[in-house]
């Protein structure tokens, strides 16, 4: 009966240890997963402040061609203007 004992005992010993290093290893897997939603979070921010600069750089780029097709047409009126005035005089 003693060694039976000592088997169970020595077996729940080892049970024990075993499932301490799992829940172990299990905290250490869900901090990693808190982690990397946080870091997946990030990204997506990230991503969204990309997205957001891209349609700022696109406005902008928009609103240069605009600016500079009005300029082409106040050369124009001014060149025109201009040979309208050499041409009466």
């Amino acid at each position: 009966v003693s060694i039976i004992s000592i088997v169970l005992l020595v077996d729940f010993i080892t049970t024990i240890v075993r499932v301490k290093n799992i829940k172990v290893t299990l905290q250490k897997v869900e901090e990693l997963n808190e982690e990397i939603k946080e870091r997946l979070r990030e990204i997506k921010e990230l991503t969204k402040e990309a997205e957001l600069n891209v349609e700022k750089i696109i406005n902008v780029e928009k609103m240069r061609k605009f600016v500079e097709k009005l300029d082409r047409k106040k050369k124009n009126r001014i060149l025109h203007l201009y040979k309208k005035t050499t041409v009466s005089v």
